[in-house]
C-alpha cells in the first residue's frame, strides 16, 4: 500500500523509484517467509504484478520486458482465490492477462527517473582520486600463505580474491577491500591494510561496482581515510541501493551539510529509511525524534514521538550518527 501511494502521488510526492525499493522488500520479505512455512501470501501475486507492471512501462525501473514477464507469470500463479481477484486493479489484472508481452507489443519509453547510469563515467567524472601511499606486498604475501576462507564472502579462499584482483575483478576488489578495512573472522584486521581497502574501494567504483558506495559515503562524511567532503558522501550515498544510505542523506540536509539545511527534506529521508529498514534504524529513530518537533507543517503526535523512542531503545546500533 505504501509502494501504490509513492507511485501514485497520493499523500506523498510521487516517487516511483522509491515505490519499486517497497516494492522489492515486500517481494523479497515473501520469498524469506515462502522458504520457512512452503506457501506464498496474497502480498507475493499482489506484488509480482506491480513489479511487472514497473518493468514493463519502465516506471522507477529501467524498463524490461523479460523481466516483466517473469513477475507476471509468477502473479497469476500466485493469484490465491477471487478475493485477491476482486480486490486487484483492473488495469493490473488485464496486463496480467495479455502477458506475455514482447517490445514490438508495447512503446518503447523512457523511464520515469533516469536513464541507467554509468557508474564507471560517472566516478571518473566526481570520484576524488584517491593514491595509494604504498602497497603493502609483505603483508599481503603473509595472508596470501595462509589463505584463510573469508566467512563475508561464502568461506571464499583469500587466494582466490587476490587472483581475481590483480586481474581486475572488480567484485573482487571490493571484497579485498572489505577484508584490508573490517577483517573477517578468519583474516583479523590489520592497520596497515586500510589504506589499500581504501584504495580498492575506489578502484572498484571505478570499474562500475556499486557496493563500495554506502562505506565510501561514509567515510566521505566523517573524513575518515579522506578529506572530509559533504558534497561527495551524499552524492554516493544517492547512488547507493543500501536503505541506510537514505538516512546519512537525511543526516546531511539537517545539519546542513554539504546542502542548504532542510529538516522536511531530511525528515523524508530519514521516513524512507525507517520504511526499508526498520529494524537496522536505531540512529534514524533517534534523528526522528529530535527533527519531528521542528517541523511546524505537522500536527505534533505525542504518540509517533514515544514510538520513534522506543524503536531506538529495541535497534540500538552505534553506526550512524546524530545528527
Amino acid at each position: 500500500m505504501l509502494g501504490d501511494m509513492f507511485k501514485k502521488g497520493l499523500f506523498v510526492e510521487s516517487d516511483h523509484k522509491f515505490a519499486v525499493k517497497l516494492y522489492h522488500y515486500v517481494f523479497d520479505s515473501e520469498k524469506e517467509l515462502y522458504e520457512k512455512n512452503r506457501i506464498f501470501s496474497d502480498a507475493y501475486g499482489q506484488v509480482c504484478l506491480r513489479l511487472g507492471e514497473c518493468f514493463l512501462r519502465g516506471n522507477g525501473v529501467i524498463q524490461d520486458v523479460e523481466k516483466a514477464n517473469n513477475f507476471f507469470k509468477e502473479a497469476s500463479e500466485n493469484a490465491n482465490g477471487a478475493h485477491w481477484i476482486e480486490a486487484e486493479d483492473p488495469y493490473l489484472l488485464n496486463l496480467m492477462e495479455e502477458a506475455p508481452f514482447s517490445k514490438n507489443d508495447i512503446d518503447i519509453v523512457e523511464p520515469d527517473d533516469s536513464p541507467k547510469v554509468d557508474l564507471a563515467a560517472l566516478m571518473a567524472e566526481k570520484l576524488p582520486v584517491y593514491k595509494l601511499s604504498y602497497y603493502p606486498e609483505r603483508e599481503l604475501k603473509e595472508i596470501y600463505s595462509a589463505n584463510p576462507s573469508i566467512a563475508s564472502f561464502g568461506d571464499k579462499p583469500f587466494r582466490q580474491i587476490f587472483d581475481e584482483v590483480n586481474e581486475g575483478n572488480p567484485r573482487s576488489m571490493y571484497e579485498m577491500a572489505v577484508i584490508c578495512d573490517m577483517g573477517d573472522k578468519n583474516c583479523p584486521v590489520n592497520p596497515v591494510l586500510a589504506d589499500y581497502g581504501i584504495y580498492l574501494y575506489h578502484q572498484s567504483l571505478l570499474k562500475g561496482c556499486t557496493y563500495p558506495l554506502e562505506t565510501l559515503g561514509i567515510c566521505y562524511y566523517n573524513g575518515e581515510y579522506v578529506e572530509q567532503n559533504f558534497e561527495v558522501s551524499i552524492f554516493l550515498h544517492q547512488l547507493s541501493e543500501y536503505p541506510m544510505s537514505l538516512g546519512e542523506i537525511g543526516v546531511c540536509h539537517a545539519n546542513g551539510k554539504g546542502v542548504k539545511q532542510d529538516y522536511l527534506t531530511a525528515y523524508k529521508y530519514f521516513s524512507k529509511c525507517l520504511m526499508l529498514a526498520p529494524e537496522r534504524g536505531g540512529l534514524t529513530y533517534e534523528n526522528m525524534t529530535i527533527i519531528y518537533p521542528k517541523l511546524p507543517c505537522f500536527e505534533q503526535d505525542k504518540g509517533f514521538i514515544n514510538h520513534c523512542i522506543e524503536a531506538r531503545e529495541k535497534y540500538h546500533e552505534n553506526n550512524y550518527e546524530f545528527f
